[in-house]
């Protein structure tokens, strides 16, 4: 049976795009599997360490509390009196009847300091916000207790509550000292592990299906759990004994972490130095191939919905333009041979029809297209670099689209730079580095000068008050990444000048003139000229730009701190040229509060 044209054309594409889609399938959902994996490992990482050090604040805050307390002059006398050799019974019991009061008195304001206690030297209790508890209880033989007489601060392992089964408690612990330093007892507050739930864990949310615990490092039992339900009595060292020994400062990813009953899970766990607890981010194995499944239909869903459609939109497409193809065809084959007078009879009004109008047309053309062809590569040199431009602006107002602190700054600097460049190119200082084509450049480059904060997270870049410094840090990458992410560009385009400027300002605009600077902390004329210029321009609109955490700043004041940083954050000679186009400046800046910038590239 003879096959037409059009199946022969049909029938191996639609094989083609069925073995493809097949192999695409195939692939995504391997690679999906594996990039879920990967993204719950990740996710459970971040959630796991800022857990940790959600901890490690509380820790340290509850230690702060119980050794403020101890630092209270009734708790100061008591220590004076206890450590005396001259106190009498008169003087002990006046001092321990204030410190009664005091811890009478405390929970009326503190919540924290219901459970609140004091033992001597002895180990017997002589205060407590319990009244009930005082006579003849002694904790001499408590393995915190002793520590603490060493003069530890102490958080203890957990205890448990007679009254209500699996209910868990911890002791945070410091020595009372007195005379010479010496230790005459012990104040320890008896904190419900159900607290430790509502100050750190209740809210969190790992993946979709983790969940989060707290571990006591010396026992093993669990203190506080986002299910509430799971605070059990049960072991976590029987089943997992490496975590006994965990170090404070390492984290560690387990693939086969199983509970009581078998159950595995993909963990992530770490712990916290000051109380030694394990800070355990899971999620169980069935839950995580569950989501798997659900992401792997998903994709053989969309792949086969798509080779369906892309099939029939092609036979749809070939049955329409089959014929008209021909024509064409068999008419270029004649102006190939040199017919210029062959007629084409092609009547439509859409792609193909252009596509014959075209080819019609091309002898006809074919001599003006030979003269005009200096003209339209002119033009054509031209449309790139308009596009490139355009490119690298768009480009630019992505990333700060994604800062909502910064409003038109990357339009507002690259006006600022090519008015202090244009400055410098006419003083003539940097002659044999500023022209006509470098001002052109860097008024092109410099809206990339922050193209390094794409890879900042949003929390830091958006985050309305100060910086701490962990986060600072993070945000001063965005120079060295700004360059890396250029130098990969570089490497893969013919002409680089205007990208090799770009990658001097994005990498270098917050050196400083005085080498106090980032990233690598360069001085003076070891700074490149562009990012000198950037830094300025920067400055200046950071200083005259609201912020949400600062106002903006006059023009005079603006202009004032500019000039104080001559010569300490700034190239003097730069700082001159800014001040040479002071009111070319001050109308730039007060043109963008009347006019409404057009998100397009500026004028080059």
């Amino acid at each position: 049976m003879k096959i037409s044209f059009q199946n022969r054309v049909l029938i191996p594409i639609i094989i083609a795009l069925f073995l493809f889609f097949s192999f695409c399938g195939f692939f995504l959902l391997k690679l999906s599997d594996k990039k879920i994996e990967d993204y719950t490992v990740e996710l459970l990482t971040v959630s796991n360490n800022i857990l940790t050090k959600n901890i490690h604040s509380l820790a340290r805050n509850y230690l702060t509390n119980v050794r403020s307390i101890a630092n209270m002059p009734q708790l100061q006398k008591l220590a004076m009196v206890l450590t005396s050799k001259e106190t009498t019974d008169k003087d002990k019991e006046l001092a321990l009847a204030e410190v009664q009061k005091l811890f009478i008195d405390l929970p009326n304001i503190f919540s924290f300091f219901k459970h609140l206690n004091f033992s001597d030297a002895n180990g017997l209790l002589l205060a407590s916000t319990n009244t009930n508890i005082i006579q003849n209880m002694s904790i001499q033989d408590r393995e915190h207790f002793k520590l603490v007489m060493q003069g530890q601060e102490v958080i203890s392992q957990p205890i448990f509550s007679r009254s209500v089964k699996g209910t868990k408690a911890v002791i945070f612990a410091v020595p009372l000292k007195g005379l010479n330093g010496q230790i005459c007892g012990m104040l320890h507050a008896v904190v419900p592990c159900d607290w430790l739930i509502n100050d750190t864990i209740k809210d969190i949310k790992m993946a979709k299906y983790g969940y989060a615990y707290i571990v006591d490092g010396t026992s093993g039992l669990v203190l506080a759990h986002t299910d509430v339900d799971q605070i059990i009595e049960s072991n976590i060292f029987k089943n997992h004994p490496n975590l006994k020994n965990l170090s404070k400062t390492k984290t560690d990813l387990s693939y086969n972490f199983k509970d009581d009953n078998g159950k595995e899970f993909l963990s992530v766990y770490a712990k916290e130095p000051t109380s030694g607890w394990i800070i355990i981010s899971t999620i169980g194995r069935d839950e995580l191939v569950k989501q798997m499944a659900d992401v792997n239909y998903f994709i053989a869903v969309i792949l086969f919905g798509s080779l369906v459609l892309v099939s029939l939109i092609l036979i749809f497409i070939l049955r329409l333009q089959i014929k008209d193809v021909l024509k064409i065809n068999a008419y270029a084959n004649e102006i190939i041979s040199g017919h210029y007078e062959a007629q084409l009879d092609v009547k439509r009004k859409d792609e193909v029809g252009n596509l014959a109008r075209d080819v019609f047309h091309m002898a006809t053309k074919l001599k003006q297209m030979l003269d005009l062809s200096a003209k339209l590569s002119l033009e054509r040199d031209q449309k790139l670099t308009s596009m490139r431009d355009f490119t690298i602006f768009t480009l630019a107002n992505l990333v700060e689209s994604r800062d909502l602190n910064t409003g038109e700054h990357i339009h507002k600097t690259a006006i600022y730079a090519g008015i202090i460049t244009k400055e410098l190119l006419k003083t003539g200082l940097f002659k044999d580095q500023i022209s006509t084509a470098y001002l052109r450049q860097i008024i092109a480059a410099a809206p990339l000068h922050d193209i390094g904060k794409i890879k900042v997270p949003d929390a830091i870049l958006n985050k309305p008050g100060k910086l701490t410094t962990e986060e600072f840090e993070i945000m001063k990458t965005h120079t060295s990444i700004g360059g890396e992410v250029l130098d990969e560009i570089i490497a893969h385009v013919p002409d680089t000048t205007y990208l090799k400027i770009a990658k001097d300002i994005a990498k270098y605009h917050h050196e400083k003139w005085n080498g106090k600077g980032y990233p690598e902390a360069l001085a003076g004329d070891t700074i490149p000229l562009a990012a000198r210029i950037m830094a300025v321009a920067d400055v200046f609109d950071a200083l005259v730009s609201a912020r949400p955490y600062k106002p903006a700043f006059s023009l005079d004041k603006a202009f004032t701190i500019i000039q104080e940083e001559r010569g300490q954050h700034f190239d003097p000679r730069v700082v001159d040229a800014f001040f040479a186009a002071k009111d070319i400046i001050i109308k730039a800046e007060n043109d963008f509060h009347t006019t409404p910038t057009n998100k397009q590239p500026p004028n080059t």
